[in-house]
């Protein structure tokens, strides 16, 4: 039950993502021309980080679901907020490394949680 309840929850924040990325992009998904304005340090390390002339079945899977490799990057890394940060001092460092999610960031995490019941 635990796996399929995971399986779930993953799939669902797949499609959170991609419809979020969609939005900040576009439907041709390229991170080179967003919808909305991406700094211009991002757009450098996207470049920099980039291998030309190399392609790969990795470039081929990235390039019919751009979405993907940022949704993948994110839950694979190891990254953690230490002791004494801030979620949102977390966030505000990393927030060019992983901008699709830093957008999703920004909209929940600004739902204040309330302790009074709703009657």
């Amino acid at each position: 039950m635990g796996s399929e309840l995971h399986a779930d929850a993953i799939q669902h924040a797949e499609e959170i993502f991609k419809r979020c990325h969609l939005d900040m992009y576009g439907k041709d998904g390229n991170i080179a021309s967003p919808k909305k304005k991406v700094s211009k340090i991002s757009k450098l390390l996207q470049e920099l980080s980039g291998d030309e002339g190399e392609e790969d079945e990795d470039d081929e899977i990235d390039n019919k679901s751009p979405w993907l490799k940022e949704f993948n990057l994110y839950l694979n890394s190891g990254h953690s907020c230490p002791p004494g940060m801030s979620i949102i001092q977390w966030w505000g460092i990393n927030a060019q490394l992983y901008p699709v999610w830093a957008s999703l960031a920004r909209d929940h995490l600004s739902i204040m949680a309330s302790s009074v019941s709703s009657e």
